[in-house]
């Protein structure tokens, strides 16, 4: 028989980041909005990889990269978001360092939206089509996401 109170059980075990009683209850709905956004980040990549001539003209329109070479721009982002996914599901699944995973996935979303806000707008609205306007709304849903798991470990 334990004669600690469940809030003493809670602080002695440091390492987690979400309290087991809150965790069982979490830890579904947390995996589901990761999923969405994995699903979400490589929906946008593929789209960009399709149909590259829809974002070459405002994101890329003073470079040197071609329409054909912008897959090659995409690939190793991709890479970089898939590894990011693997380390965040690894904490997901250990519930280890949920917290400072989920503040670098806020960081990072919101700065890729920045930046892609930024690209719009120096691109002028003239050239914002359906498919620009599907892909910055399919960053805001990722960001909603991101934003909500964080909320939920932060409790």
């Amino acid at each position: 028989m334990h004669n600690l109170s469940q809030e003493e059980m809670d602080a002695l075990s440091f390492h987690e980041e979400v309290v087991t009683s809150d965790w069982i209850r979490l830890k579904r709905k947390i995996f589901i909005r990761t999923f969405l956004g994995l699903v979400i980040t490589l929906t946008r990549s593929m789209v960009m990889i399709s149909n590259p001539q829809m974002y070459f003209a405002i994101v890329y329109p003073t470079t040197g990269v071609g329409v054909d070479n912008l897959a090659s721009l995409v690939y190793p982002r991709l890479l970089i978001a898939c590894s990011f996914f693997a380390i965040y599901l690894c904490a997901l699944k250990n519930n280890l360092y949920l917290r400072s995973l989920s503040m670098t996935a806020v960081v990072i979303v919101v700065a890729l939206f920045w930046s892609d806000l930024q690209m719009y707008i120096i691109g002028g609205f003239s050239q914002f089509t359906a498919g620009i306007f599907f892909s910055l709304a399919l960053r805001l849903l990722l960001i909603f996401l991101i934003i909500a798991n964080y909320i939920d470990i932060r409790r």
